[in-house]
């Protein structure tokens, strides 16, 4: 016959809830008030609010002989952030264009971009532009690249 020197969970539970003799019960000087919630810090991260795009650079991406779109070329968009102190920063977005040829990047500031493209098949385009305005639209004509005998 096995004896367990152990108290039964239920046991545990009674003796927890139950008040000790020996203590004192808890003083009711104030009545009972509910728990008041923690007050919010007014220090708030600028990480944790949605940011919201005000404008896109669009870059056009079509053949030079016919015209069509070139559907997932690869497009770069390198500029520079530029600080009042500190460094500045090299940004630089990783697009690809759509059935459309179209590649959006967002909130590209005015100033110098380099944009550069690249699609299997065609011949690698790169260029400087000068954004002068917030919604911009570059069209790129990709042309074939030169035959090799």
């Amino acid at each position: 016959m096995l004896v367990f020197l152990f108290p039964s969970p239920m046991a545990a539970r009674q003796s927890a809830q139950s008040p000790n003799p020996s203590q004192p019960p808890p003083s009711t000087d104030q009545p009972d008030q509910p728990a008041k919630p923690p007050k919010p810090d007014k220090r708030k991260d600028p990480d944790d609010e949605p940011t919201v795009i005000s404008h896109w650079l669009r870059v056009e991406v079509v053949a030079a002989d016919d015209k069509k779109p070139i559907e997932d070329a690869s497009v770069y968009v390198k500029f520079t952030e530029i600080h009042k102190v500190g460094k500045d920063k090299q940004i630089e977005f990783d697009l690809k264009t759509n059935q459309d040829g179209v590649a959006r990047a967002p909130d590209v500031p005015l100033g110098k971009v380099e944009v550069q493209i690249v699609a299997p098949k065609w011949k690698p385009f790169g260029q400087f532009y000068e954004i002068d305005q917030q919604d911009q639209t570059i069209h790129i004509e990709l042309v074939r690249p030169p035959r090799w005998y």
